[in-house]
Order: structure tokens, then sequence, then C-alpha cells
């Protein structure tokens, strides 16, 4: 809705006012009329400066069309003869102006008349609701053919029901009034009044409070605070019903009317029914069925059935016993039939009743002013009025004007798009693509229905995913946040108060993927993967291949070597024994003793040679893997037991194993046979007095070194190719990969072995 102004024009989409004036972008201030063309453009006539357009994206430009057609209508109330001239002169009724009044008046789709009132502002007129103007706490009221009573705290407010005219009686808490035998029975918090006429009040009587008064049957029945009921026969004859005689309490509130009954109700305690006639009494409280001891209205269907209004719900009533009950959130004030409907007022909502789908909430009506804030003491309903009365005056809502509200569709319009903070220009028909980087979006939207505004709703779906419709808690806009890639139509649609549905918008939307959610992306990431994982499978299993067959070819030379070793003992301790048996015999065959004594000793040690040769193989062909550790032990062994016998010697021995690693048998036997023969050369040839053996390991290597401080070692080839020993050595050095030197040292010799550890030392 466009409203232009002496201050320049407003846009109000239901929720928000936009405004347009000189300091940002209108020409002028004083906008004197409006329109709208074929495009949607708002067209501005602004004094003096000529007319200007609003585009649909909010741009302000010049407009050159030849012509305009504004057409609104001008009306000069004067003598407010206007079918709306009450609400006319409300709003003027603080004006001292008794000339000619403009008002600027417009009928939108939804039949609403808006009213725009020079120095005034714009108004709206609710067509069902008519506001009495009581500035009082109205609690009860009463209506006949011509006047309407409204009882309040200050007196009595009297309403002419065919003009304007209006009396006030002043009467403190006023609470009932009742015409019977052309008297006036008037009754308040305090004082009980007889009159003839309602010109004045004649002096009261003291009394205990009045709640309520009716007449029926002859009989004028009168609800008190504290007293119970009191029932006024035509013979002045008066009946007093209360606790003692059975009634349900003797603080009563309202009198209600069947034609069969007198009814009394209670804020608590349940509610009477009483047979005029006979003034038996049947009492209903929640243990009868009643939702609540409060109870505010007695609507009765037929002789049978009653429906009983109360502050949690309704409870209906057939041949005394409870028929079905219909719960409310809310206290329901009033229950009545209307058009063939039964109807039920709450504190918020009119609301349609029926034993199937209960309370069917009838959108879009206003009990009270819109914005008011007003608390409802009482409901009542009169052929087609409802009476509102409540702490701010009396309201009355027209049913008939109410069932024939308009049910035209609403209108949906889409006022802007935007991406992140930036708008978004959308041709319609056309999909609207998102980027990647930015799969947000946000729409606001207006519902062009102003029968309640508040009761409005937005909805959306994206059509691809969504089934079902959500619904928005804000009714203006909508926030899409980290859309899903691909292409959606999203259909966004509002309802208006009366539970009417606009057309759906629908805008194809396209959120573009990132390049590596492409399928061929995904296809050449999968091909590289595959290769990659291929080529590590044929890594692994290569690697996996060498290793078996790097443990094949350690078997078969642990299977040589076990057969040398098993030649050395067949061929080598096997004659060493055959040569001690025949020294033996030799020796029974000689008388001289002592080539005896020394032919013995020179067995005897032989014998212990032949003896330790065997043991350290016997040691190596035991075991498929020999720690440092043991290795080692064995090394000491012998170095303590050599620094037992020897003298002039000292070997010493000096270790630092970082790690305890395995080695292959055949490993370790040919590093102790490297160790041994690097130790015998150096006793026997090179005259040292100290001999230092050095066993070191780490992660990678183990090395040993035996180095003596002799006469040292003539390295030249030829002596070389002669020492047996050391091409023993080499070979075995060679057998196990190890690097072998010799190095000649100005004092003595030292041989160095490095073996290579690896990972696994086990192979």
């Amino acid at each position: 809705m466009w409203i232009a102004s002496d201050k320049g024009l407003s846009r109000f989409d239901g929720k928000d006012f936009l405004h347009f004036d000189a300091d940002n972008g209108l020409p002028g201030n004083m906008v004197q009329a409006i329109s709208e063309d074929s495009s949607q453009n708002i067209i501005l006539q602004v004094y003096e400066k000529g007319l200007y357009q609003i585009t649909p994206n909010l741009k302000i430009l010049p407009y050159t069309a030849q012509k305009v057609l504004f057409s609104h209508q001008k009306i000069y109330f004067k003598y407010f003869s206007s079918p709306n001239a009450s609400l006319i002169q409300n709003i003027l009724s603080d004006t001292e102006n008794e000339g000619i009044v403009e008002v600027l008046e417009l009928q939108d789709y939804e039949k609403n008349l808006w009213l725009g009132v020079f120095g005034k502002g714009l108004f709206r007129y609710i067509s069902y609701l008519e506001n009495y103007d009581i500035d009082d706490e109205i609690v009860n009221c009463y209506t006949n053919d011509w006047q309407t009573f409204f009882l309040g705290k200050k007196g009595i407010h009297i309403f002419n029901n065919y003009t304007n005219e209006r009396k006030f009686l002043a009467l403190s808490d006023s609470r009932a009034m009742q015409f019977w035998n052309d008297k006036i029975f008037i009754g308040s918090l305090y004082n009980w009044y007889v009159q003839k006429d309602l010109r004045t009040l004649s002096k009261g009587t003291h009394c205990t409070g009045i709640a309520d008064i009716v007449s029926k049957n002859g009989k004028m029945w009168i609800a008190t605070f504290g007293k119970g009921l009191v029932v006024m026969r035509n013979d002045s004859q008066i009946d007093t019903l209360n606790f003692q005689k059975g009634l349900i309490s003797d603080n009563l509130e309202k009198i209600h009317l069947s034609p069969s009954y007198v009814w009394v109700s209670t804020y608590g305690d349940g509610i009477s029914r009483i047979n005029p006639e006979t003034l038996e009494i049947k009492n209903f409280t929640q243990k009868e069925g009643l939702l609540s001891g409060t109870v505010y209205d007695i609507f009765k269907e037929n002789p049978n059935i009653f429906w009983i209004a109360t502050e949690k719900g309704i409870s209906v009533f057939e041949n005394d016993k409870l028929l079905f009950q219909v719960k409310s959130q809310e206290r329901i004030l009033s229950i009545f039939r209307y058009r063939s409907l039964i109807w039920a007022v709450s504190d918020k909502y009119l609301y349609q009743v029926d034993a199937q789908n209960g309370l069917s909430k009838r959108l879009g009506i206003y009990l009270v002013p819109p914005d008011w804030n007003v608390a409802i003491n009482r409901v009542v309903s009169q052929g087609n009025y409802i009476f509102v009365l409540s702490n701010k005056g009396a309201f009355r809502l027209n049913m008939d004007k109410i069932l024939a509200l308009p049910h035209s569709k609403p209108r949906l319009e889409l006022l802007s798009m935007h991406n992140l903070q930036e708008s978004v220009a959308w041709q319609k028909d056309k999909p609207l693509a998102l980027s990647w980087k930015n799969k947000d979006l946000t729409l606001r939207c207006a519902l062009l229905s102003y029968l309640n505004e508040d009761e409005n709703s937005l909805f959306y779906r994206l059509k691809e995913k969504d089934s079902s419709w959500i619904n928005l808690p804000s009714k203006h806009q909508l926030n899409l946040r980290n859309l899903d890639y691909g292409y959606f139509t999203l259909q966004v649609q509002m309802k208006n108060a009366l539970g009417i549905h606009s057309d759906i918008l629908s805008i194809p939307l396209i959120v573009e993927k990132p390049f590596w959610r492409e399928w061929w992306f995904v296809v050449g990431f999968v091909s590289i993967i595959f290769t990659l994982f291929a080529f590590l499978i044929r890594f692994i299993s290569q690697k996996r291949l060498k290793k078996r067959l790097k443990e094949l070819e350690l078997t078969q030379k642990l299977q040589k070597e076990k057969e040398h070793i098993a030649r050395e003992l067949h061929d080598n301790i096997g004659s060493q024994l055959t040569y001690i048996i025949t020294s033996l015999e030799q020796i029974d065959k000689t008388t001289d003793l002592t080539k005896q004594n020394k032919r013995i000793q020179e067995l005897s040690q032989f014998t212990k040679g032949t003896i330790n040769e065997l043991r350290e193989t016997i040691w190596a062909i035991n075991q498929q893997a020999i720690s440092l550790e043991n290795l080692l032990s064995r090394i000491q062994e012998i170095i303590w037991r050599l620094n037992e016998n020897l003298q002039g010697v000292k070997i010493i021995l000096q270790d630092d194993l970082q790690n305890d690693f395995l080695l292959h048998s055949l490993k370790a036997l040919n590093i102790f046979r490297i160790f041994q023969e690097s130790l015998n050369n150096a006793l026997k040839h090179s005259q040292a007095t100290e001999i230092k053996v050095f066993l070191q390991s780490n992660q990678e290597n183990l090395t040993l070194i035996v180095q003596d401080n002799g006469v040292g070692i003539n390295l030249s080839k030829k002596n070389l190719e002669h020492h047996y020993g050391l091409k023993n050595m080499q070979k075995r050095a060679s057998e196990i990969n190890s690097k072998f030197t010799i190095e000649a040292l100005p004092q003595g010799t030292s041989v160095f072995l490095q073996c290579f550890l690896g990972e696994n030392t086990h192979d």
C-alpha cells in the first residue's frame, strides 16, 4: 500500500513502513497524488515538480508518459451524511473546524475502506466492529428494541439504537438492571434502586451486592454476592434460595435463562439449575463433568441438551449426563447459536463449535480494536450482535458482516531478493543462479491483506526436496541458508487471516556446483586414486616378493651353512678325533716316559681346542637367531678364559650396545669366527702386551674392532695371499654383506668389521 502525504511517500507492506522524501531521492516532499501503470511503476504527482515514477526495484525516475489517470475519489463530508458518518465523526471529533473537511476514500480489493483525512492521517474502517467510545469499565449490558444499556463502575451508559443520542446516569459500581411491572430495578455492589424512569436516581436502599437481575414467568430473579438467589413474585412475595436450601453457593455471578429453567453461575463453585415453578434445584460441578467450576455462559440447544462455557472449555450435557467436552486453553466467555451453527467467544477469538472438530477458529476477527490493551469482563450475545464488555468500554460485533467478509484470494508481492548483502535481479520464469561460494538467499515478501495482518502467514518449500510446506515464524522474510547444489524450484505462498492462500510464487533456482563436485572431476579424481592404489598394491606386492626371495635365499644359505657345518664336523672334528685316537695308540708303543708325557700334553691341548670348536659349532646350530647380548656373552667368556691363562698379555673388552637385536645364526657365527681369528692372530703373531676388543651397535650397524699394540702386520699383497686366516675372515665378511678392513697402525694392527643390521636383524 502506497500513501502520499506532504512529508513524502510511504510504502506499507503489512509490517513495516518504507519512506521516500527529498532526502533520499524524491524531487520534493509534497506528493499530491499516486497511481500505478501497467508495468507496476508507482506514478507520483509532486507539487510544482511534475510526474515521477518509482520502479519495482525502487529507483526514482522522471515519468515521461503523456497521460496518467489518478482514480482516487475525493469526498467532502460537511454534515456527516455519508454511510460511514460515524467513523468520520469519530475521526474529526476533536477538531474545531466546522467547514468542509477533505477526505480521500479508497476501497481495496478486500473491500476494506481506507480514509486519508487531511491533517489527521490514514484510517481503516473495520465494518463489523463498532466501538461505543465509553470511558468506563463495563461489566454488564442489556438491550431492547430501541436502547442499549451498559453498566460500569462509573454508572449506566444509555445508547439509542437508531440515533447518535447517548445518556449517562452516574452510579458507582452499577451491576444489574431490569424492567419489570412498569418499574426499573437497578442493583449495584452497595445499593438497590426502584425507579419509574431513568432521568434521575432516587435514594437507594443499602443491600448486599447485586450481581445480576432477570425476569421470567412473572417473577424477578436477583443474584447476589453473599445472600444467594432472591425471587420476587408479582404479589411481592419474596423467596430466597441459598446454600442451606441446596443452591450451589451464596456468591453468584450471573443468571442465565432457558425455555424451561433459570440457571445461576459462580466463579469457582459450578452452577445451579432451578425449575421456575417448583424451585427445585439441580447442581452441576466438576464431579458431574464441568471442565471448571468457573462458568461464564449457558446455552440450551433443545430441551435435553445444554452447553456450558467455562474457564477451561465447554461441557455438553444431555439429560443431565455429560455428553462430551471441548477443552480450551482460553476462557470461553459466551456460547450461542447463529444461522444453525453454534459459536463460542473466548478472550481472543471467535470459534465455530461442533462435537467432531471441537473449536474451529474464525480467523481474522477482531474482538476489540487492534493494538488496544484490553481485558474482557463479559461477552453477551443478542440476536446478530456480540457485545464485548471490557475495562476500556464496550464493543459490538455484527455477525452478519463477519460472515459476509470477502473471500477473495490475497495477493503476494515479492519486495526484494538479496544474496549476502547484494540485491539480486531476477527475471520471472528464468532460473536464478547462485554461486557455490554463496548459497544463501533472502526474500522479503508482502501479503496485500489487511483484514487482520497479524494473522498473515508465510510458507515455502523447495519443490524437488520438500513435499510439505514450511510455515515461517517471520511473516514477511524468508532466509535460506547453505542451499544444496543442484536445480530446485523455490515456491512461496502466503495465507491471510481468513485462511485463504495466495497464488504460488515459483522461482527456479540453480545452485552451481564447485568444480570438484562436477562429474568429470570426480571421474578423474577416482581414476587417479585407483591408479595410485594399483601402484601401491604392486609396490607392496613386489616388496613382499623381494622379502620372500630374500628369506628363501637366506634359508638356502643357512642350509648350505648347515651342510658346511656338517662337513666341518665330519671332516674337521672327525679327522681330529681320528688323530687323537691314532696318537693315543702310538703312545702305548712308546716306552720313553718323557716323550709319552710330552705327547699326552699335546693331545690334551689339541683335545681342548677340538671340544671348544665343537661347542661353538653346536651353539650356532641349536639357534635360529642369536641376540647381541648372547653374542657379547660368548665373546666375554673367551676373553675371561684367556685372561686367566695368559701371562704378559691383557685383553680388554669395551661394549656399547644401544639395542638388543636378533641376528641370524649364520651371521652371528661368522661374526664370532672373525672375532676368534682376529684374536688368535693377535695372540700368535703380534707380540702385543694389550689387545682391545670393541663391540658397538646402533639402530643400523654392529661394529667389531680388534686392536693390538704389537709389531704390526705387513699388508703387502704377496704376504696376504699366504695368510689363509685373513682370507677366511674376508670370505666370512662377504657372506654376511659386511664391511671388513685390516689396518696397520703405527704400533699394532686393527681389524674392523661393520655389519648392517637394518629393520629386521633376524634375516
